[in-house]
């Protein structure tokens, strides 16, 4: 068992602790006597942790910075996603990079009403 549990019940790392999904299943752990350890990429994203949830500063994009912690604990809860980078809208497209066109824009598509009908 961890080093930090003195308790029962196992220690709980939760990745993507101050998000939506992260915050609540924190909070549930925290009430279930769990001893829970949430990740947080700054100082400022302490104050969007749960009560009684201890904050372990690290970065989702390098484990090094959390590998201790992760030792910790008995049970990872992994809820953390990565950024995305942003950029503009997209064109629907082929990975060829050709547009494509949808079913309505084809010359001679019709829907067939026959095929729906019931006899």
């Amino acid at each position: 068992m961890a080093v930090l549990n003195k308790f029962a019940k196992p220690t709980v790392l939760v990745t993507g602790a101050t998000g939506a999904i992260g915050r609540a299943v924190c909070r549930d752990l925290v009430v279930n006597g769990y001893l829970v350890l949430g990740l947080i990429r700054n100082l400022e994203a302490k104050e969007r942790l749960p009560y009684a949830v201890i904050p372990v500063l690290g970065d989702i994009r390098d484990p090094a910075s959390w590998e201790h912690d992760v030792e910790q604990a008995d049970i990872l809860i992994h809820l953390a996603l990565q950024p995305l980078p942003v950029s503009g809208p997209k064109e629907r497209g082929t990975p060829s990079g050709r547009r494509t066109r949808s079913p309505e824009s084809w010359t001679g598509w019709r829907p067939s009403a026959a095929g729906t009908r019931s006899s």
